[in-house]
């Protein structure tokens, strides 16, 4: 402050917290309500909420009931509108799009990998000089999840850290070597070769990595629902990828856009975190295709073990698991 003769401090707004049923809450109310009066602070009253469980603070709903965020009904309501009338946009402004892009961004705090969806709208404003713009399919794309999924996942977003300990938590490695991986939970696990649409492309160690995680969303979504998901991983990059919801690789962004749906559908939260390669063994003999190696002798080789030797993408953006014994297909939505 050395050299400032009047400086000026803006409040805006304030959040008061304390213990539910008690006064705690009303005593620094009147407290601060007394002060801004002594001092000549303006309040609006009007705007006081509370003490309640649930009340709205910098335009989202708070709720420290079930410690959720998520958009008040009107902010909601609003949103839902301007989605319907985007879906069926072919041109607009850039004011415009910069417009949908603030929106949904805010949206996006309380929906969670919603910022995932907004990625390709950016990317459309980015390259666009001119005063009108074209909309892309991929615009279209994140229009149709936000319509889908913002009902369903509006208000899933914490305010607290999740626990990652409790019994709700499956933890499953995960790895990759060229166009081979594997991955595994309690005894289940995969081991995937022969991978022709990775072969024919020349991807980064960060997509090759983050493959397993997309497929054991795939395979096993049936055990993931409401659940949390703790994947390890001992690639750095990927690990970021997903702690950021970003990447420079769009090939990457797709597939993070893939699990995330997949996270959508199945209402679990996922967690990728990074663990020292000699710690991640198992994955890493599925990787190598040594499934019968000393690392996997603590698997059940038949009562739970299923082996996929193949996958193929179809023209239909589905995907094919070509199982050891059956054929089984899986159709993950296309985002």
């Amino acid at each position: 402050m050395t050299g400032i003769q009047t400086p000026l401090c803006y409040v805006d707004d304030f959040l008061l917290l304390g213990p539910a049923h008690s006064d705690t809450c009303h005593m620094p109310i009147n407290k601060l309500s007394d002060l801004c009066t002594e001092l000549g602070v303006p309040l609006a009253t009007d705007k006081t909420e509370g003490p309640s469980t649930q009340l709205t603070f910098l335009g989202v709903q708070l709720d420290s009931v079930s410690q959720t965020i998520s958009l008040p009904p009107s902010t909601y309501n609003e949103i839902r509108a301007l989605l319907d009338a985007w879906s069926s946009k072919k041109k607009c402004t850039k004011r415009e799009l910069q417009s949908i892009i603030g929106s949904l961004v805010f949206a996006a705090n309380c929906v969670p990998t919603g910022r995932l969806f907004t990625r390709r709208m950016i990317n459309l404003l980015a390259d666009h000089n001119s005063s009108s713009v074209t909309l892309s399919p991929d615009f279209h794309l994140d229009i149709k999840w936000w319509r889908e999924f913002h009902p369903r996942w509006n208000g899933h977003a914490s305010f607290l850290s999740p626990s990652w300990t409790d019994s709700t938590t499956i933890r499953l490695y995960a790895d990759a070597l060229g166009a081979v991986c594997g991955g595994f939970f309690d005894d289940h696990w995969f081991s995937l070769a022969c991978l022709d649409w990775l072969s024919r492309n020349s991807f980064s160690i960060e997509f090759l990595e983050i493959v397993p995680i997309y497929i054991s969303c795939l395979v096993w979504k049936d055990f993931f629902i409401n659940r949390h998901i703790s994947f390890s991983c001992d690639n750095l990059g990927a690990c970021h990828a997903w702690s950021n919801l970003g990447s420079s690789s769009r090939a990457v962004l797709q597939l993070l856009r893939l699990i995330a749906s997949v996270s959508a559908q199945s209402n679990v939260l996922i967690r990728i975190t990074h663990v020292a390669g000699i710690d991640n063994s198992i994955a890493d003999a599925l990787s190598r295709l040594n499934i019968r190696g000393k690392h996997l002798r603590s698997l059940s080789p038949e009562e739970h073990t299923i082996l996929y030797r193949d996958i193929s993408i179809n023209a239909d953006s589905s995907v094919t698991l070509h199982l050891r014994h059956s054929r089984a297909g899986f159709q993950p939505v296309g985002w």
